[in-house]
């Protein structure tokens, strides 16, 4: 009986030793402001930095597409007429002519694309 208790006791402290070598990352946690957004200081960096490429008054003609991204109007204009927020969810609506964007890339980050829709939804101030 003090064999089996013993045996018992060593195993389950080696389990509880091998608990201690786990190597435990600590999540990142990764804050998404969807409040206080400006224009300016949040929304055209996501465009400068994802968009410009190919939706620039310098590269939409040469990248073979007529929409221009540059400046406060045009996005306005192309948020009213219901195409950049599916275009960037990556989301078909009917009767729409939608391409993913960014075109043949990986979708915009999470966070950008919820910042867009809530600066949007919040009347998409020119702040």
């Amino acid at each position: 009986m003090n064999y089996l208790l013993i045996k018992i006791l060593v195993i389950a402290f080696v389990i509880y030793s091998l608990q201690a070598c786990v190597y435990q990352r600590e999540s990142e946690v990764v804050v998404c402001d969807t409040l206080s957004l400006s224009y300016q200081q949040n929304i055209q960096p996501i465009f400068v930095n994802n968009c410009y490429i190919c939706h620039s008054a310098a590269n939409n003609v040469s990248q073979g597409n007529s929409i221009n991204l540059e400046g406060y109007t045009n996005v306005k204009s192309q948020l009213d007429q219901g195409y950049i927020i599916p275009n960037i969810k990556h989301i078909t609506v009917p009767g729409k002519q939608i391409d993913f964007m960014p075109l043949n890339l990986p979708m915009l980050p999470a966070c950008d694309i919820a910042q867009i829709q809530a600066w949007y939804n919040a009347g998409a101030p020119n702040n």
